[in-house]
């Protein structure tokens, strides 16, 4: 373990707060840490992150993980993101069967999402590791409210306005749809969900064009209800806006946030801008083309090994991969 590591694994072991934070840039290794802290605890411990890629490098450390539902063909048909068949029993499950098996670890980790969106795993962990952090508010504001597209064949026609009340009267009237079954049961517990919003939340209201979109103000009544089986919490980021706004934020006051400092010397990281194209959702080919230009020229010049390109979303990883195969075919991607 590194300097860093040690000393946050000896901080932690003297908070006696539910709640502790740990802001670490990259390159203190989180993963590790949390990993290691983990296995210290006498409890069961589950680790949450938001991406699917983090999520695998606990994996690859041996710890057993959950993944979605939509992950897993059901035997009678789609997946097991659907309602479920009435006939499909528990230990025939495939997405059961993987839980459980995880969960009888004493370290599991898990996405955000798959956490959230099942109780029984919610219930199985004493104490919690929230990853990533700093996209916590985002993913229990996503998770607390409710999202719907309305095709415009759907009767009766949903209100034009943002009155929550007139879109929890139009719920209660309405049936679900969708041509899949995994589309028909996400709608029919969307609209469930509308009409049983908690009135004690301040909700934040836009509906454009048939899309409704309802949030709440602060994440801290989803923080309480997502965190009710947890009586120990570690959240650790790169990013937690010093942790006191963001306990605030949660409606957390007994917490207790460590900080600590990149491990690489300031010279040892310097940033460049290098304005090379205006990226948008309008961005054409040629666009996309000349930041891979640029990449691949930092790579020729700098004669990089190995290091890391930060995109944001899958597409714009699959448009990166193929502009490296045709600009520099020998090297992996």
């Amino acid at each position: 373990l590194r300097p860093d590591q040690l000393a946050a694994l000896d901080w932690l072991a003297r908070q006696i707060a539910p709640v502790c934070m740990i802001e670490a840039p990259p390159g203190v290794g989180k993963t590790l840490l949390a990993a290691m802290w983990a296995h210290q605890q006498d409890r069961p411990v589950c680790i949450l992150t938001a991406t699917l890629s983090l999520l695998a490098q606990y994996e690859d450390l041996g710890i057993p993980v959950i993944r979605g539902r939509a992950n897993f063909n059901c035997r009678f048909g789609g997946t097991c993101e659907n309602d479920g068949d009435d006939s499909c029993a528990t230990d025939e499950c495939p997405y059961d069967l993987a839980k459980v098996r995880a969960i009888r670890a004493p370290v599991f980790a898990t996405t955000y999402a798959a956490f959230l969106s099942d109780q029984t795993v919610r219930a199985q962990a004493p104490i919690v590791v929230c990853d990533e952090g700093q996209r916590m508010d985002d993913l229990l504001s996503l998770w607390y409210g409710v999202t719907l597209t309305v095709p415009p064949t759907v009767r009766p026609k949903p209100p034009t306005v943002p009155d929550l009340a007139l879109w929890r009267l139009w719920a209660n009237q309405t049936s679900p749809w969708g041509d899949q079954p995994s589309t028909y049961a996400r709608n029919k517990r969307a609209l469930r969900k509308l009409y049983h919003l908690a009135d004690r939340t301040d909700w934040v209201t836009t509906c454009n064009a048939g899309r409704l979109e309802v949030r709440p103000l602060w994440p801290s009544d989803a923080w309480t209800h997502a965190m009710s089986y947890a009586e120990s919490v570690l959240i650790q980021s790169a990013t937690l806006y010093g942790g006191h706004f963001f306990a605030k934020m949660l409606g957390v006051e007994d917490y207790a946030v460590l900080r600590l400092d990149s491990p690489f010397d300031v010279e040892q990281r310097p940033v460049y801008i290098i304005p090379v194209a205006n990226l948008s959702y309008r961005s054409t080919d040629g666009d996309w083309w000349r930041v891979g230009q640029a990449c691949t020229d930092i790579v020729k010049a700098a004669g990089i090994t190995k290091g890391l390109i930060h995109v944001s979303s899958r597409n714009q990883v699959n448009r990166m991969r193929s502009m490296f195969n045709d600009l520099l075919p020998n090297v992996r991607v």
